[in-house]
């Protein structure tokens, strides 16, 4: 009786050591793309500027900073109502996420000076009316030429005199992803984010 008392429990606790593998490596494989963009900015920030003692506004900034290296540039929309819903809803989100957690806007009193240059930047941009940011594939942030990025489709954009893959997401959505921890990026199909074959996936 005792042993078999024994061998319940101990068959219960190995279904329950199962299952939480289970979970986990379902929870790996179900990576959304901010996650993804996310991680590989902290490893992309960390290698560049030697350091583990990362906050999601130094990464934010340095991305920001560094456009280049990080693989992504600041755009103007197409249409006067893209850039004026944009302007609104880049507002919003630096006063949510940036002026009343931060306090920044008065930028001559102390206080965290990533913040800061952050909170510049994207002033800047908003009043530049550079309020998309592009995302190049195969970039320290963008992994292979996914179909689809945070949900925006794929699409060719000129670099000087050099064309390239990348996604169109609103800059506000981008601070979002960071400061917020937003997940507005889940893939709606199972095949979003798979890399393309080298054919498809060469910049013209």
């Amino acid at each position: 009786m005792g042993d078999t008392k024994v061998d319940e429990i101990v068959q219960y606790t190995l279904s329950i050591v199962r299952e939480l593998r289970e979970t986990k490596r379902n929870e790996k494989l179900a990576l959304t793309d901010a996650d993804t963009l996310v991680a590989r900015a902290y490893e992309f920030v960390g290698g560049e500027l030697k350091t583990t003692q990362l906050t999601a506004v130094k990464v934010l900034r340095y991305i920001l900073e560094n456009p280049q290296k990080a693989g992504i540039k600041l755009a103007t929309p197409r249409s006067k109502e893209e850039l004026d819903n944009m302007r609104i809803d880049l507002d919003d989100t630096m006063h949510k996420y940036l002026v009343y957690p931060y306090g920044v806007e008065d930028t001559s009193v102390g206080g965290d000076p990533d913040a800061k240059a952050l909170y510049m930047l994207l002033k800047n941009a908003y009043d530049e009316g550079r309020v998309e940011v592009i995302l190049y594939a195969r970039s320290p942030l963008v992994p292979g030429v996914p179909r689809e990025f945070l949900g925006a489709p794929k699409n060719v954009y000129s670099e000087g005199r050099v064309t390239r893959f990348g996604y169109a997401i609103p800059l506000a959505k981008l601070v979002r992803i960071f400061l917020a921890g937003e997940e507005e990026s889940k893939n709606e199909g199972s095949g979003e984010a798979t890399v393309e074959s080298s054919s498809d996936g060469e910049a013209p």
